[in-house]
């Protein structure tokens, strides 16, 4: 392997093993906090309705996205979570 290519991909392994053990803070992980991706094909109607409700409120969607299902009457009474 040429050595520029070699010293460039122990660069590269050093950057991501550095990123697997920090958070989005670049703090150490600590393991005490998940995070979960969530996705979902909206129909246009939705998405439109959905984009309002964040306009109207300020939030992004994945805050509103949370505040929703923090606060829906089946979700928010669910003790299995």
């Amino acid at each position: 392997m040429d050595p520029k290519n070699k010293d460039f991909h122990e660069k590269m392994i050093a950057a991501y093993e550095k990123q697997q053990r920090t958070g989005a803070s670049g703090n150490l992980y600590d393991g005490s906090y998940n995070r979960y991706h969530i996705q979902a094909k909206l129909d246009p109607t939705l998405f439109r309705k959905l984009r309002r409700y964040c306009t109207e409120n300020n939030y992004s969607i994945n805050t509103a996205l949370k505040i929703l299902i923090a606060t829906h009457p089946i979700l928010s009474q669910s003790t299995n979570a």
